[in-house]
């Protein structure tokens, strides 16, 4: 490629200038890019996400979440202002026929739950169609229990199986 330069006195003086050197570009796209595309790809291939630890607790995790936190299961609710109080547990509502009320929807899943206050079983509840299976899922969920005024805190275990007998 040829170019004229113009100097300063106005006099027309003719250069040759060579073509950009492309090379470095072309290193860079065609090689480089591909490269770390490549490196990107199994880097990334190895991970992975562990969702069935999640998932394989879900029955107990609803249960659970049902059990301590919905008005219509056992949860303490202020008479005065309605408010209910989540994972406070009012001990006298724990009974056979509030627990079926509470979970009349969830038919298919069977559990068992126990209220725990100081290493002392206070309630034990189980849904009609549960039997001691051979396969169980346990979660532990803190709470306070409320008994006659008086508030302690414990724990509920709630104990679910597949195997509904």
């Amino acid at each position: 490629m040829r170019s004229v330069w113009k100097s300063k006195r106005g006099e027309g003086e003719e250069r040759t200038q060579e073509a950009p050197n492309y090379s470095i570009y072309f290193l860079i796209v065609a090689i480089i890019v591909p490269l770390f595309a490549i490196f990107l790809v199994i880097a990334t291939s190895s991970y992975s996400v562990e969702t069935t630890s999640i998932l394989g607790n879900l029955e107990s995790a609803v249960v659970g979440f049902r059990i301590l936190n919905s008005p219509e299961c056992f949860v303490y609710q202020d008479e005065a202002t309605k408010r209910t109080y989540p994972h406070t547990i009012e001990l006298k509502k724990c009974t056979p026929e509030r627990l079926e009320a509470c979970m009349g929807n969830m038919s298919g899943v069977c559990f068992k739950s126990q209220i725990k206050v100081g290493g002392e079983v206070m309630k034990e509840l189980q849904s009609r169609n549960y039997r001691r299976p051979s396969e169980i899922k346990v979660s532990v969920w803190p709470i306070k229990a409320k008994d006659e005024g008086e508030e302690r805190q414990g724990f509920m275990i709630i104990s679910t199986s597949k195997q509904c007998g």
